[in-house]
Formats: C-alpha cells, sequence, structure tokens
C-alpha cells in the first residue's frame, strides 16, 4: 500500500507519516509512506508515474491546497483514495462529496489514523470480520486473519506469526490471555503455549501437526485425539457447501 502524505508543516508532517507507519505496524499492513511538503511536488511525482494507494493532504496548505490537490491526482489515478485532515470542519462536506475516506481534524491521534486505515481495508474488500482483533492493557491490535500462522507463547509474551512475514509480531499478552481472545474455530491449541491456524496445516500425524512450510509440530500427549476432533471439524465445515 503507497501513501502519499502531503503537509506544508514539515513537524505535522513527520507526526503523521510516524503515526501512519506504527498504525500500520499493528494491522500487520505492508505499506510505503511518502512525503511532500507541496500539492506542487507530489503531483509532479504523480504525473511522472508515482502509484499511490491513498492520499492524506492538509485542506490549508499555500499554492495549491488540499482539495485541489486531491482533485487533479484523481484524474490522473482514479483508484486512489482520499483522506483529507485540518484545523476546521469547514471543508467536510466538500470531502465526503469526493467520497474521502476519512476527514481527520487535528491534533490527529493514533486512534483517527488507525480508523483511516481499518476504512481503507474495509473499502478495499477486507472487513473487519476478516481481522484479528487483540486488545492488550495499553492498545488495540488488529491482524488479517486467514493470514495469522501461528501464535508461540514467548518470554510471557506472545509472538504472532504471519504468511509471508519473517519476523513475527510481538503483543504485550501471556499466552492464556491471548488464547482467552482467539476463541474461533480456526485456531486449535496444540501444546500449553502454541496455537496453529487449521488452514495452514499440511496433515496430522499420530504426534504432530506437520505445517504448510514442512515444519512439524508436536502436540501435547493427552490432548492429540481431541486436538484431531477439533481439526476434522473445522475441515468438514469449511468444506460443506
Amino acid at each position: 500500500m503507497k501513501i502519499a502524505v502531503c503537509e506544508d508543516n514539515p513537524l505535522q508532517r513527520d507526526m503523521l507519516c510516524d503515526l501512519l507507519r506504527a498504525q500500520a505496524a499493528h494491522l500487520a499492513l505492508e505499506v510505503s509512506v511518502h512525503a511532500y511538503a507541496s500539492g506542487e511536488e507530489l503531483l509532479a511525482d504523480v504525473l511522472a508515474g508515482q502509484e499511490v494507494d491513498c492520499l492524506i493532504a492538509d485542506i490549508y496548505m499555500g499554492g495549491c491546497n488540499g482539495m485541489l490537490t486531491a482533485m487533479k491526482v484523481r484524474e490522473k489515478l482514479p483508484g486512489v483514495q482520499l483522506a483529507f485532515f485540518t484545523a476546521s470542519r469547514e471543508y467536510a462536506l466538500d470531502a465526503f462529496s469526493l467520497n474521502a475516506l476519512h476527514y481527520l481534524v487535528k491534533p490527529v491521534t493514533a486512534a483517527d489514523v488507525r480508523e483511516l486505515l481499518e476504512r481503507y481495508q474495509e473499502r478495499r474488500g477486507q472487513s473487519t470480520a476478516d481481522l484479528l482483533r487483540i486488545h492488550t492493557s495499553h492498545e488495540e491490535m488488529s491482524f488479517p486473519l486467514r493470514q495469522v500462522c501461528k501464535v508461540v507463547s514467548a518470554q510471557k509474551k506472545c509472538d504472532v506469526y504471519l504468511a509471508g512475514q519473517e519476523q513475527p509480531f510481538r503483543v504485550n499478552l501471556s499466552f492464556q490471555q491471548m488464547a482467552a481472545q482467539m476463541n474461533q474455530p480456526c485456531f486449535i491449541q496444540i501444546t500449553r503455549g502454541v496455537m496453529v491456524h487449521c488452514d495452514f496445516i499440511r496433515q496430522m500425524t499420530a504426534e504432530a501437526c506437520v505445517m504448510q512450510d514442512g515444519t512439524s509440530m508436536l502436540m501435547s500427549r493427552g490432548r492429540r485425539e481431541e486436538i484431531r476432533r477439533a481439526y476434522r471439524r473445522y475441515c468438514r465445515r469449511e468444506n460443506q457447501p
């Protein structure tokens, strides 16, 4: 996902870019954020071939203001999603007439940015029902449900492994707290500290789950039949028309 941030105030521009990167990490989104100090600078890049999936523009900019910049970018990139931020709601109706994702009033918070990214996901076809939402004492983290391969206890916290990602995401919850929020049939707890997504199981042997990547994960000795039954129930449910 390519995000363009257009803001002529350097401090606010840097702050918004940092918030976007941080909240994208919490949502397990791969993003590249490009910052622009003016509408003219952004438009020059777009005309030169720069792709933009989402444009976030400050309405009150000198020269080509945010609203005009957005309209010109959309002429070149009809599929671009738009969002605006400013100190006033004066142009809110104009923004939504452009089918904008969001209209953020300064000061922009982490929650505002997270909501913006979630709206982008929903509009692109990934609803919140497709997200695994995890609440800690300080934050909410969301992961694409069908990309969560496994969750592993790690140093009194949990590591969430996603398909296609080399490094896991560390969640500040105990395994028991994490498991309580993952009460869905697609997840099976196979040991005291490991939970796997059924879609990533290649096969079950008498003692272990063989995952799609070829790794073999032992199942708790006393729960092997219970685990196999849960897996069979899930497979039957998924195969029903």
